[in-house]
């Protein structure tokens, strides 16, 4: 069987215009869009995830969804370790960047990961201050 895979997998050609391959580039790249501050630098991390705690906590006032407080800090090590992480590597696999660019998604979100393990809490705590405090304006 093994034999039999491998001839097959000889005879595809990766430059060749693939329609299924194509597809999942795009999605990959539709997913990387979507959470594109998470495999950028840390500064806009932190930007977008305190926007999107706000959002979230102001949905939660208004009887639209869970308050995000409990979980913030755990939730976003947990979302860079089972979405962010994984969607760099596989934007990685598309073979579609250079290299230094393939390696770079994941090196940002490993960084972007260790500096929340750091000041997560921090961050947390003054979203939550600030909010408390009526002085959050989501950046």
């Amino acid at each position: 069987f093994k034999k039999r895979l491998s001839h097959k997998f000889e005879k595809i050609d990766f430059d060749e215009p693939n329609e299924l391959r194509a597809s999942v580039v795009l999605e990959q790249l539709m997913k990387a869009a979507d959470v594109a501050a998470l495999l950028q630098g840390f500064g806009n991390i932190k930007k977008w995830s305190s926007r999107l705690w706000v959002e979230l906590k102001t949905s939660h006032v208004a009887g639209r969804g869970d308050d995000p407080t409990p979980n913030w800090y755990d939730g976003q090590i947990v979302f860079l370790d089972c979405y962010a992480l994984p969607l760099a590597k596989r934007l990685a696999d598309t073979g579609v960047f250079p290299k230094d660019i393939e390696l770079l998604f994941e090196e940002n979100v490993k960084n972007n990961r260790s500096i929340w393990l750091d000041d997560g809490e921090e961050i947390t705590d003054k979203l939550i201050n600030d909010w408390e405090t009526g002085q959050s304006n989501g950046a």
